[in-house]
Protein backbone atom coordinates (compact mmCIF):
# COMPACT_ATOMS: atom_id res chain seq x y z
CA UNK A 1 0.00 0.00 0.00
CA UNK A 2 1.34 3.40 -0.89
CA UNK A 3 0.46 6.83 0.39
CA UNK A 4 -3.18 7.68 -0.09
CA UNK A 5 -4.81 11.11 0.00
CA UNK A 6 -7.74 11.33 2.40
CA UNK A 7 -10.17 13.89 3.73
CA UNK A 8 -8.86 17.40 3.40
CA UNK A 9 -6.35 19.16 1.21
CA UNK A 10 -2.83 17.85 1.55
CA UNK A 11 -3.78 15.13 4.05
CA UNK A 12 -2.24 11.73 3.41
CA UNK A 13 -2.06 8.56 5.45
CA UNK A 14 0.85 6.19 4.97
CA UNK A 15 2.31 3.15 6.63
CA UNK A 16 4.62 3.98 9.49
CA UNK A 17 8.40 3.70 9.30
CA UNK A 18 11.05 3.28 12.01
CA UNK A 19 11.89 7.00 11.84
CA UNK A 20 8.29 7.79 12.91
CA UNK A 21 8.89 6.26 16.37
CA UNK A 22 9.86 9.50 18.18
CA UNK A 23 6.74 11.22 16.81
CA UNK A 24 4.45 8.33 17.85
CA UNK A 25 5.99 8.05 21.31
CA UNK A 26 5.86 11.81 21.89
CA UNK A 27 2.32 12.35 20.65
CA UNK A 28 1.11 9.20 22.42
CA UNK A 29 2.64 10.31 25.72
CA UNK A 30 0.98 13.73 25.38
CA UNK A 31 -2.40 12.54 24.08
CA UNK A 32 -2.78 9.78 26.69
CA UNK A 33 -1.16 11.57 29.67
CA UNK A 34 -4.37 11.50 31.72
CA UNK A 35 -4.27 7.68 31.62
CA UNK A 36 -0.71 7.32 32.92
CA UNK A 37 2.82 7.20 31.51
CA UNK A 38 2.28 6.11 27.90
CA UNK A 39 5.81 6.66 26.58
CA UNK A 40 6.95 3.12 27.51
CA UNK A 41 3.65 1.65 26.29
CA UNK A 42 4.05 3.37 22.90
CA UNK A 43 7.63 2.05 22.60
CA UNK A 44 6.42 -1.47 23.43
CA UNK A 45 3.70 -1.29 20.78
CA UNK A 46 6.19 -0.06 18.17
CA UNK A 47 8.64 -2.86 19.05
CA UNK A 48 6.04 -5.54 18.39
CA UNK A 49 6.12 -7.17 14.94
CA UNK A 50 2.35 -7.67 15.26
CA UNK A 51 1.59 -3.93 15.49
CA UNK A 52 1.27 -1.92 12.29
CA UNK A 53 1.51 1.85 12.38
CA UNK A 54 -0.16 4.41 10.15
CA UNK A 55 0.91 8.04 10.01
CA UNK A 56 -1.21 11.00 8.92
CA UNK A 57 0.60 13.93 7.33
CA UNK A 58 -0.65 17.37 6.37
CA UNK A 59 1.55 19.68 4.35
CA UNK A 60 4.52 17.36 4.97
CA UNK A 61 4.08 17.44 8.76
CA UNK A 62 3.12 14.40 10.86
CA UNK A 63 -0.21 15.17 12.51
CA UNK A 64 -1.51 11.84 13.82
CA UNK A 65 -1.04 8.11 14.06
CA UNK A 66 -2.91 4.85 14.51
CA UNK A 67 -1.47 1.59 15.84
CA UNK A 68 -3.19 -1.71 15.07
CA UNK A 69 -2.31 -5.05 16.58
CA UNK A 70 -3.14 -8.11 14.48
CA UNK A 71 -1.88 -11.12 16.45
CA UNK A 72 -0.75 -13.97 14.22
CA UNK A 73 -2.14 -16.41 16.80
CA UNK A 74 -5.62 -14.97 16.18
CA UNK A 75 -6.22 -14.56 12.44
CA UNK A 76 -9.26 -12.44 11.70
CA UNK A 77 -8.78 -10.29 14.80
CA UNK A 78 -7.41 -6.74 14.95
CA UNK A 79 -7.19 -4.29 17.84
CA UNK A 80 -6.80 -0.53 17.44
CA UNK A 81 -4.40 -0.16 20.36
CA UNK A 82 -3.84 3.58 19.92
CA UNK A 83 -4.97 6.49 17.78
CA UNK A 84 -4.02 10.11 18.36
CA UNK A 85 -4.16 13.41 16.51
CA UNK A 86 -2.04 16.45 17.33
CA UNK A 87 -4.27 18.95 19.19
CA UNK A 88 -3.68 21.61 16.50
CA UNK A 89 -5.22 19.31 13.86
CA UNK A 90 -8.23 17.88 15.67
CA UNK A 91 -11.68 18.17 14.14
CA UNK A 92 -10.15 18.38 10.66
CA UNK A 93 -10.79 14.80 9.49
CA UNK A 94 -7.39 13.39 10.52
CA UNK A 95 -8.79 10.74 12.89
CA UNK A 96 -11.38 9.66 10.33
CA UNK A 97 -8.72 9.46 7.60
CA UNK A 98 -6.46 7.34 9.82
CA UNK A 99 -9.24 4.97 10.79
CA UNK A 100 -10.50 4.75 7.20
CA UNK A 101 -7.00 3.76 6.06
CA UNK A 102 -6.78 1.08 8.76
CA UNK A 103 -10.17 -0.31 7.71
CA UNK A 104 -9.03 -0.32 4.05
CA UNK A 105 -5.90 -2.27 5.06
CA UNK A 106 -8.06 -4.82 6.88
CA UNK A 107 -10.31 -5.11 3.82
CA UNK A 108 -7.24 -6.23 1.86
CA UNK A 109 -6.97 -9.36 4.01
CA UNK A 110 -8.37 -12.60 2.66
CA UNK A 111 -10.60 -13.19 5.68
CA UNK A 112 -13.13 -11.16 7.61
CA UNK A 113 -11.81 -9.35 10.67
CA UNK A 114 -13.29 -8.52 14.01
CA UNK A 115 -11.89 -5.04 14.64
CA UNK A 116 -12.01 -3.87 18.26
CA UNK A 117 -10.86 -0.85 20.24
CA UNK A 118 -10.91 0.57 23.74
CA UNK A 119 -12.17 4.09 24.38
CA UNK A 120 -12.49 6.21 27.49
CA UNK A 121 -16.12 6.28 28.59
CA UNK A 122 -16.03 10.10 28.69
CA UNK A 123 -14.40 10.62 25.26
CA UNK A 124 -17.53 11.63 23.36
CA UNK A 125 -15.72 12.97 20.25
CA UNK A 126 -13.86 9.65 19.80
CA UNK A 127 -17.01 7.60 20.41
CA UNK A 128 -18.83 9.69 17.79
CA UNK A 129 -15.98 9.14 15.31
CA UNK A 130 -15.89 5.40 15.92
CA UNK A 131 -19.67 5.09 15.57
CA UNK A 132 -19.54 7.04 12.28
CA UNK A 133 -17.28 4.31 10.91
CA UNK A 134 -19.48 1.42 12.00
CA UNK A 135 -18.21 0.59 15.49
CA UNK A 136 -20.75 -0.36 18.15
CA UNK A 137 -20.40 -0.55 21.92
CA UNK A 138 -19.96 -4.04 23.28
CA UNK A 139 -22.69 -4.21 25.94
CA UNK A 140 -21.61 -4.62 29.52
CA UNK A 141 -17.88 -4.44 28.85
CA UNK A 142 -16.22 -1.95 31.18
CA UNK A 143 -12.57 -1.62 32.01
CA UNK A 144 -10.24 0.82 33.70
CA UNK A 145 -7.15 2.66 32.56
CA UNK A 146 -4.15 2.85 34.89
CA UNK A 147 -5.33 6.31 36.00
CA UNK A 148 -8.69 4.88 37.08
CA UNK A 149 -10.77 6.18 34.15
CA UNK A 150 -13.59 3.94 32.93
CA UNK A 151 -13.14 2.47 29.46
CA UNK A 152 -15.47 0.73 27.04
CA UNK A 153 -14.86 -1.67 24.18
CA UNK A 154 -16.28 -1.11 20.71
CA UNK A 155 -16.20 -3.45 17.72
CA UNK A 156 -17.13 -3.85 14.09
CA UNK A 157 -16.62 -6.45 11.41
CA UNK A 158 -14.47 -5.72 8.39
CA UNK A 159 -15.14 -7.88 5.35
CA UNK A 160 -12.60 -8.52 2.61
CA UNK A 161 -12.97 -6.10 -0.27
CA UNK A 162 -13.40 -7.16 -3.91
CA UNK A 163 -10.38 -8.85 -5.42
Amino acid sequence: MGDRPHDGPGLTVREGRPDDAPFVVGLGATAFARFGDYGPIMREFLASPEVASFIAEAAGERVGFALVEAPSAHPGFADLVAIAVDSRHRRAGVGKALLSRVIAALEERSEASLFVLTVADDNDPAITLFRSLGFEMIPGVLGRYAGGQTSRRMARYVLPGPL
